[in-house]
């Protein structure tokens, strides 16, 4: 296919009609989600999730591919020949030079031929036999690498599902206030226009609205863009309107213990013990061990046995069929001599691998502890962002029965109003920042969501 010719334009329009369809999703109409729903959807129709499947039974069938490599090569073969005159010869004699035999012919002119021979190469069978060894570490490396999307995904959805759903929480509540503050905006910018007001008094006010609404604004716009990647994750129509249907509860339950800097060090055994990217490196070290045998072989001579049946319809001959079975011993040269190169190159490959898990286990280790930092920062935040809340809402409490009194003005009460949604959603962030921790620990130990259960318990 040539790029940006008529069939690459049309071919891209097909895959753009078919990227939902297999999930049975189509139209614009409201599609209700719960946070385990969104799971299950992103494992099941999430493309990246799909192509690393893809790759996971590709290096299934290589297993059998690899064994195959080595079994004998059976070949049969059936012939049939015909010439438009006979096979005639005549012989000289080497002495005189005259003619010492008078033409004649031991083939007839139509003849039919079959062959069936089996082939085995003993090296090339030791050698598909490491192959298939390593084919097999390179499935499970495929199972690791799935695993890790698998739950990178769940990290994604479990942010963008939140996000989404705190901003949706609170559209309406916030369109309110945003109107309201607009309201007041307008009246202050009149004031100030007629001297009615104190300019520096007046401009504070309008400083304050403007926070208050470039705040909603931010918050908006991080819901919309979490619940448009929410649709993207989960493979669903980005014109679609999602409505969330899990309330956002903590989760620290299920973690019990986890926020324990004591147990630390069992979180760092679980996370070398589990993590994919470190059982990959563990996987490559061994193909690496098997690649150096596997070049230490490929230097012997080879023996190569054939056996072969076979059957000519000539009626000339004695025997119409026959077997034949030889055997060969072959070096190859080139591969002898080029045995040093090969083989440090391969001690290269296997000193690399022991490296990289170094480098990862020390990564791993430094990135349980920043998990847990992430959970003590997060649950300090909570708290602060709890009691901010609960003053916030006495505030705002307070200036209605103000303003019902009299005693404050309504823009006041408004902001004071606002003051308190927003203090409301960001308690509700810190809340997901700190469940999003757990998770993040979770993940950083190299356990799944749905290997604890998790998920039944907070929807």
């Amino acid at each position: 296919m040539v790029l940006d010719s008529t069939e690459h334009i049309q071919q891209i329009e097909k895959e753009e009609e078919k990227a939902y369809a297999p999930t049975g999703l189509r139209g614009n109409e409201k599609f209700y989600l719960s946070m385990a729903e969104a799971m299950r959807r992103a494992k099941k129709y999430n493309l990246d999730a799909r192509v690393a499947a893809m790759e996971t039974l590709i290096a299934k069938d290589n297993i059998s591919l690899a064994q195959f490599e080595g079994a004998p090569n059976i070949t049969g073969s059936g012939t049939y020949t015909r010439r438009n005159d006979r096979a005639a010869s005549s012989s000289e004699s080497i002495l005189t030079g005259t003619q010492s035999l008078e033409p004649s012919t031991s083939s007839e002119k139509a003849r039919r031929l079959a062959d069936l021979q089996a082939q085995w190469n003993i090296l090339d069978s030791v050698i598909a036999y490491f192959d298939g060894k390593s084919a097999g570490d390179r499935e499970i490396i495929a199972k690791e690498r799935l695993k890790k999307i698998s739950q990178n995904i769940e990290s994604d959805i479990y942010r963008s599902y939140w996000q989404a759903k705190i901003g949706q929480s609170a559209t309406k509540r916030m369109d309110i206030y945003l109107k309201d503050l607009n309201s007041k905006e307008t009246s202050l910018q009149s004031a100030m226009n007629s001297q009615d007001l104190n300019i520096e008094s007046a401009a504070n006010q309008l400083d304050r609205i403007y926070n208050q609404k470039s705040q909603i604004a931010d918050m908006r716009e991080i819901a919309l863009l979490a619940s448009q990647e929410l649709k993207a994750i989960t493979s669903i129509p980005l014109g679609k309107t999602l409505n969330l249907t899990t309330d956002l509860l903590p989760i620290a339950p299920k973690f019990e213990g986890m926020g324990d800097k004591s147990r630390i060090n069992n979180f760092i055994q679980t996370a070398l013990q589990n993590r994919p990217e470190l059982r990959e490196e563990f996987l490559n070290k061994n193909i690496a061990v098997r690649d150096k045998e596997r070049e230490l072989i490929r230097s012997f001579p080879g023996l190569n046995v054939i056996y072969s049946r076979n059957y000519d319809s000539n009626k000339f001959l004695a025997n119409d069929s026959w077997s034949n079975f030889s055997a060969a011993i072959t070096q190859s040269l080139t591969d002898f001599i080029s045995l040093p190169t090969r083989y440090r190159a391969a001690e290269n490959r296997e000193k690399l691998a022991d490296e990289r898990r170094k480098a990862l286990v020390a990564a791993i280790i430094a990135q349980v502890h920043i998990a847990q930092i992430r959970i003590d920062l997060a649950k300090d935040n909570y708290d602060l962002a709890t009691t901010q809340n609960a003053v916030a809402q006495r505030r705002a409490r307070a200036a209605i029965e103000k303003e019902k009194l009299g005693a404050v003005s309504g823009l006041e009460s408004v902001q004071r109003q606002t003051d308190a949604l927003l203090a409301n959603i960001a308690e509700q962030e810190a809340l997901a920042d700190l469940n999003q921790a757990y998770v993040d620990m979770m993940h950083t130990m190299g356990l799944s969501l749905s290997d604890e259960d998790i998920m039944g318990d907070i929807t």
